[in-house]
């Protein structure tokens, strides 16, 4: 009963952590942590809306 409550947890966390990382919301360029380093350039945008 115990391995079956930390493997269910393990693989919430493993869900959370690959959603959050599919978001960009984790550190993983070298960009995210030094600042003299300069973000990689957008090969696309994107925009929504009406164009009026």
């Amino acid at each position: 009963q115990g391995l079956v409550f930390l493997v269910g947890n393990g693989l919430g966390l493993a869900l959370a952590l690959y959603k959050c990382q599919a978001m960009g919301l984790l550190p993983t360029r070298p960009s995210d942590w030094l600042a003299f380093v300069t973000p990689p350039q957008r090969m696309e945008f994107t925009g929504g809306g009406l164009i009026l």
